[in-house]
């Protein structure tokens, strides 16, 4: 049974994840040019507001939960904190297919999400405009 995200995808989703691919195959094959127009176009205002509404704060989708009274709770001491080593969080990924399992929209990793906000920012076009 497939679950759900708690907002529908929206298309444009996968298109700025094959983008990215798109980019980085660019990229490998020496086109600089190619890599970087596609690396400004995933940069997709529609994209950002969508996961703004997801995970930012005080939206309608991600609202904080008051505990209820009553509700058992463990002391901060017995708290397990499980945080997957980026070599397992690597691996989860291959082996997902690079989609998220409970949703089932891409899942592009931070580290390959930030590196392009920095080139996207010292590129030409955006030199060009300053």
């Amino acid at each position: 049974m497939l679950r759900h995200c708690l907002r529908d995808p929206i298309p444009e989703i996968e298109i700025a994840a094959e983008r990215l691919k798109l980019a980085a195959l660019a990229h490998l094959h020496g086109e600089r040019d190619a890599a970087e127009e596609l690396l400004l176009l995933t940069n997709d205002e529609i994209v950002r507001g969508w996961l703004e509404s997801v995970w930012g704060k005080k939206t309608h989708y991600n609202q904080r939960r008051s505990q209820l009274d009553g509700w058992p709770t463990l002391p901060e001491a017995e708290w397990a904190v499980a945080v997957p080593s980026s070599n397992l969080k690597r691996l989860i990924h291959q082996r997902d297919g690079f989609y998220c399992r409970y949703c089932h929209i891409p899942v592009i990793s931070k580290s390959v999400r930030v590196r392009p906000r920095s080139l996207i920012w010292n590129c030409s076009a955006f030199s060009a405009s300053a």
